[in-house]
């Protein structure tokens, strides 16, 4: 049976009330992620007041040898 080992990755939200996020730099983080065996296996959102993104939380796992 494959064992995994997994680790969240927190992208916070830039901007007073929040909500605002740099896709570049997004895209470069995951890129070298995915370049060190981690394979993305979920994201979930967290929230603050008005319904604004707080941050963003990247889920990924990769296979333990």
């Amino acid at each position: 049976m494959q064992k995994y080992e997994y680790k969240t990755l927190t992208v916070g939200a830039k901007g007073f009330w929040g909500g605002k996020f740099n896709e570049i730099e997004i895209d470069n983080t995951l890129n070298h992620m995915v370049r060190n065996g981690w394979e993305l296996v979920n994201t979930t959102t967290s929230n603050q007041a008005f319904g604004e993104t707080r941050c963003i939380l990247f889920i990924f796992k990769r296979p333990i040898d």
